[in-house]
């Protein structure tokens, strides 16, 4: 019942009265998603990145209390940007600067998949069998436009097959979700 938001380099509450609370400030904020009964992971580019600054690695998935309490969930991506929980307990973090998807486990950051460049926005698919993965551009320097939707076959909580375009946008996909009928909704 608690609504968390990512704006202003800074993690908020917004509450049914309209009103809003800061929790804890990060250097810029991007995805975000439920862990445990409370707390929330934030992905936050870190003090750099790729977009004004060039390659880097010192992005941040922050683990983040109600009470604003963070500890570091996750290191070594350069931009991280959006998350996702593998039905086996690991995470899944894009980075939208490269052709990565790392897989947080303990802490530490792993290349899970280099099948889609430049992978924003993700979503899991109720039966958990394919990752979906927003692509806004092709190229950052300069940004190239790109709008496609991937579909990525998962087994267990690895790929299983080749990364298909499933549909191309006429804007850039952010944000994704999938929901039970199997329908992607796309920001």
């Amino acid at each position: 019942g608690r609504l968390f938001i990512g704006a202003n380099n800074a993690v908020w509450e917004a509450r049914p009265d309209g009103s809003v609370r800061k929790l804890t400030d990060v250097h810029r904020h991007l995805g975000q998603a439920g862990i445990g009964p409370r707390d929330i992971l934030a992905a936050d580019f870190g003090p750099t990145n790729a977009f004004q600054h060039g390659p880097n690695s010192d992005g941040i998935v922050w683990r983040i209390t109600p009470e604003g309490d963070r500890t570091v969930f996750a290191t070594g991506i350069g931009d991280p940007n959006a998350i996702v929980r593998l039905p086996g307990g690991s995470w899944l973090v894009s980075d939208d600067a490269v052709d990565h998807i790392y897989r947080i486990v303990d802490g530490r950051a792993e290349i899970w998949s280099r099948a889609v460049p430049f992978p924003n926005g993700m979503a899991l698919s109720r039966d958990g069998r394919t990752l979906y993965v927003a692509q806004i551009f092709s190229a950052i320097g300069p940004v190239v436009a790109d709008n496609a939707i991937w579909a990525i076959p998962i087994r267990g909580d690895r790929p299983a097959g080749e990364a298909r375009i499933l549909a191309r946008t006429q804007q850039g996909p952010d944000g994704l979700v999938a929901d039970e009928y199997g329908r992607i909704y796309i920001a």
